[in-house]
């Protein structure tokens, strides 16, 4: 009898497999409703203790954020690991300083979108004004999940010859929105 020996099958990983483990949200709102549940026939009880029924709550609260940001790390390391390089398409022209060349905001978008959406980012960004006439442009990076990151900049309203108050915020956030794209720039070739 004659055995022939198989060679091993590679098996191809599916991108489903890749993605880490969250809570899956109908597992997370059973949770949550058992404890109101809980909580709703413990206030029908005279003999409850009420700070322990809020050191219960306190904790249950802290439990649901340390899920959330650890769903918000998984989440965003795997975002991470997918982002690539984008051609510099944009050239800006420095006069007699030369030239120099990015990557323009609609490619890093075109790039950026549909990743987040898989990992269930979305961002955020809102002008605040600040003290003195400054703007404070922030941004918040939120997921699924329920966590999310704030970051700020402040900048002065961007005055230049003929352009009124409204038009120097709508400058400044213009500016804001070209340096929020650089430092997205410099995070990108960093994580090269």
């Amino acid at each position: 009898m004659n055995e022939m020996s198989a060679a091993p099958v590679p098996v191809k990983k599916s991108r489903a497999a890749t993605k880490p483990a969250t809570t899956a949200p109908g597992a997370r709102l059973a949770a949550e409703n058992s404890l109101l549940n809980f909580v709703a026939q413990a206030v029908r009880d005279p003999a409850i203790d009420v700070a322990k029924l809020e050191a219960l709550l306190r904790m249950q609260r802290e439990i649901v954020a340390d899920d959330a940001r650890v769903q918000f790390n998984r989440s965003f390391a795997a975002l991470s690991a997918e982002i690539r390089q984008i051609e510099r398409r944009g050239i800006a022209d420095m006069g007699a300083k030369g030239a120099y060349k990015f990557a323009k905001r609609e490619d890093l978008d075109a790039m950026l979108r549909p990743l987040m959406r898989e990992h269930g980012f979305a961002v955020s960004f809102r002008p605040v004004p600040g003290p003195n006439g400054n703007l404070t442009i922030e941004g918040e990076l939120l997921h699924v999940g329920g966590h999310s990151k704030t970051a700020q900049l402040m900048l002065p309203p961007d005055i230049g010859p003929g352009r009124n108050s409204l038009q120097a915020m709508g400058s400044a956030i213009s500016r804001a929105l070209s340096h929020r794209d650089a430092a997205q720039r410099r995070a990108l070739r960093r994580g090269r």
